[in-house]
């Protein structure tokens, strides 16, 4: 998509992660209506979905879990 990622770690402190992308800017007559989806169950022979969810702040974890679960 010719961006990169990177990742700069220190022990103790934590990680970061950033990415560049190259984009153009969006036209508005490219918008159409917008339909929200949901998941109403998992395909046949699927496992229940999982998702891990990491922070070392017990804050930011409660946030992601709660969008997850909107």
């Amino acid at each position: 998509m010719g961006g990169d990622i990177t990742v700069r770690s220190e022990v103790g402190k934590g990680s970061e992660f950033s990415f560049n992308v190259e984009i153009e800017t969006g036209r508005v007559e490219a918008v159409h209506d917008i339909i929200i989806k949901s998941v109403i169950g998992m395909g046949k022979g699927q496992k229940d979905l999982r998702i891990l969810v990491v922070d070392d702040t017990e804050e930011n974890r409660q946030v992601v879990v709660r969008l997850l679960t909107f």
